[in-house]
């Protein structure tokens, strides 16, 4: 995401165990890769078998306290 310390986010939980954290700051552009539409789907489908283990761990690796 190309987030430092001390930027904001924006989190917004949606149905589903999902959640959606957006930068308010705009990325630099080295963030972005191109990815087959196959490994995009694998990915996902992976990172939605771990759960809510892997949002937390996300959102203490973002800086965010409990």
């Amino acid at each position: 995401m190309g987030l430092k310390p001390g930027d904001k986010v924006k989190i917004e939980l949606l149905e589903g165990k999902k959640a959606i954290i957006q930068s308010l700051v705009n990325p630099p552009e080295e963030i972005f890769v191109r990815a087959a539409d196959k490994i995009v789907e694998n990915t996902l489908r992976e990172a939605d078998e771990q759960g809510d283990a892997k949002i937390r761990r996300l959102l203490r690796d973002l800086g965010v306290r409990d």
